[in-house]
């Protein structure tokens, strides 16, 4: 798929260097931002699944530990970013048993959700809820998976669940407020997609639904394709596809070519900043030798 879309911006270059040469910029400072929210959530998110599942870890340690894994990503395979969170997790104090089931209750939230806001904006596309139906059907997939997340903590297997997991006790309605909260996330990441397309061609916000949807569908899809670096190529091609309703081929896959760069950039910055967090205590505390 990254060849078609590679191709596309190779064939519609007069249209992309035009589109280039007019964009508005603000616009892509505004998806950036977006983005880098997105994945301080993503941080903070899976603390609070592992406060839910009983572990203790700092804020500032489990911030670091996931923005770190969080790189791995981008190696061939899906699962050097897990075995990476994990190692760093027991390094951080956090035992074992409970990083593990932490990523696994990660995924299923980040699918889940994921699956809901797509159910819902693809509900809104055809025009078979209104406006304000949104927000009604998002409350109550949220409050359904409240009510079965609450419901699973008298599930006879959840006992033995957790105690061969080493896990003591589970926060359900936790889990269900982060839920909630990924939801919100993948929104933010339907409208930084939406910002970027705005830099290029005008569009109203009746896009934005669009743009949640295919943004979902697309980071879903390359979920799926495991051998492919962060679904790298299958999350451009999805978004193209879905995005030609609204913009051209050529402009779609400058859209999602720059979203991919988009998020490397401010994924990297995080890297970044967080190792100077980390760094700068060492520096205050080294003395230098006299004389």
């Amino acid at each position: 798929m990254l060849g078609v879309v590679g191709r596309l911006l190779l064939t519609g270059f007069g249209q992309v260097r035009a589109a280039l040469a007019g964009a508005e910029w603000p616009y892509l400072v505004g998806a950036f931002v977006c983005l880098a929210l997105g994945t301080g959530y993503g941080a903070v998110q899976w603390w609070l699944i592992v406060r839910a599942l009983g572990g203790e870890i700092a804020l500032g340690r489990a911030v670091r530990v996931h923005l770190t894994a969080n790189l791995a990503k981008y190696l061939p395979g899906y699962l050097w970013q897990p075995l990476g969170k994990v190692y760093l997790s027991e390094r951080a104090g956090l035992p074992r048993p409970v990083a593990i089931v932490s990523l696994g209750t990660e995924v299923a939230v980040i699918i889940g959700a994921g699956v809901g806001i797509l159910l819902v904006f693809a509900l809104a596309m055809n025009g078979e809820i209104p406006l304000g139906g949104w927000w009604v059907l998002g409350v109550a997939i949220g409050g359904g998976v409240i009510g079965v997340l609450v419901g699973l903590r008298r599930w006879p297997l959840g006992a033995r669940w957790r105690a061969a997991l080493a896990v003591e006790r589970v926060n359900w309605p936790l889990l269900g407020l982060v839920s909630l909260g990924m939801g919100g996330a993948w929104c933010l990441a339907g409208l930084a997609l939406y910002l970027t397309v705005q830099a290029f061609q005008p569009v109203g916000w009746e896009a934005f639904p669009l743009c949640v949807l295919a943004t979902a569908l697309a980071f879903l899809g390359g979920l799926l394709v495991l051998p492919a670096p962060n679904g790298l190529g299958v999350r451009e091609g999805l978004l193209v596809v879905v995005l030609t309703s609204v913009v051209s081929p050529a402009l779609g896959s400058l859209v999602a070519v720059l979203l991919r760069l988009l998020i490397v950039g401010e994924e990297t910055l995080w890297f970044l900043f967080i190792r100077g967090l980390a760094l700068r205590p060492r520096q205050i505390g080294v003395r230098r030798p006299d004389g």
